[in-house]
């Protein structure tokens, strides 16, 4: 599990590229969608 801040989308892109590589998820710490009660999981 990869996390990510980006604020121009140029840490996205690494984040995304590496979580491909690695077979992984990238998460953005900022995406409240993604978070229940403030934990990943």
């Amino acid at each position: 599990m990869i996390f990510y801040f980006s604020g121009t989308g140029n840490s996205r892109w690494v984040a995304l590229s590496l979580a491909a590589q690695l077979k992984e998820e990238a998460w953005n710490i900022t995406d409240n969608k993604k978070r229940e009660r403030g934990c990943y999981r």
